[in-house]
């Protein structure tokens, strides 16, 4: 009787630790849970689908606060760093 409960716990605990293993591997591949630290050392979640735009939103107004109408250019730039450092992307629209 011993030997058949050690064959049991045995096999279930082999099913269990390839189980587990497959779980790890799935969310490895799909970049869930990965993390990485910016620039100034803070800890980030990794983001498995990256796109190449960026999606913007507001109000432009004048100093006062009023809503200006027309066409504006408005420009977006990132850099690596606060200042000094190299431009990593450019947009330019016209609104």
């Amino acid at each position: 009787m011993d030997k058949t409960k050690n064959k049991r716990f045995f096999c279930i605990s082999a099913i269990a630790a390839i189980a587990i293993l497959a779980i790890a591997f799935a969310i490895a591949a799909a970049g869930g849970g990965v993390v990485d630290q910016n620039a100034e050392g803070v800890t980030v979640a990794a983001s498995a689908v990256t796109t190449s735009s960026i999606n913007y939103q507001g109000r432009l107004t004048d100093s006062a606060g009023e809503p200006l109408s027309g066409t504006y250019t408005m420009t977006f730039r990132l850099y690596e760093v606060t200042s000094g450092g190299a431009r990593r992307w450019l947009r330019i629209r016209i609104r």
